[in-house]
């Protein structure tokens, strides 16, 4: 099997997202490492908390097997287009809510030598505070909305209608 290079999202509360873009990754048995407790990776202090997106992700006709999953995607305007987050919706009431940040991500060529230098980044799609929604779920249609803006406030009532 070939090596594959994949994009390393790192995210937590009131923080910069943080990308690992093109990571070489050899086989599914190998390691790469890109931290060290000598080389820590840290994550950029948000100024503000993180603001949420929430809605319904609704499946018609309704499924007894399949779930909505809800993903929020940024692309840079040097590097990959990466999900920052994604989740499931509640099988019962299609409801979910994902948080995230508002400031500029960082984005980091992968080396291999340590520690790696992160540098904040201008998202070209849709922008700082700005998230690409995707919505999908097995057999039915991906939806997507180009621009959901989190930058000034929440956004509710953020819906998808997902169908054959």
């Amino acid at each position: 099997m070939g090596g594959l290079n994949y994009d390393v999202v790192i995210t937590a509360e009131n923080s910069a997202t943080a990308v690992i873009a093109a990571v070489p990754v050899a086989s599914t048995t190998s390691t790469v490492v890109v931290s060290t407790s000598a080389a820590p990776i840290s994550l950029a202090a948000a100024a503000t908390a993180d603001r949420t997106i929430s809605g319904i992700a609704s499946l018609n006709p309704v499924s007894s097997t399949e779930v909505a999953y809800v993903t929020a995607k940024q692309s840079f305007a040097a590097g990959p287009t990466v999900a920052i987050k994604y989740q499931g919706a509640d099988v019962t009431t299609g409801a979910y809510t994902l948080s995230l940040p508002t400031v500029a991500p960082q984005l980091a060529p992968y080396s291999a030598t340590l520690p790696l230098v992160f540098a904040t980044q201008t998202t070209t799609t849709p922008g700082t505070g700005k998230y690409k929604l995707e919505a999908s779920a097995n057999g039915y249609t991906t939806l997507s909305i180009l621009s959901v803006d989190i930058s000034v406030a929440n956004q509710t009532a953020v819906n998808f209608a997902l169908i054959p």
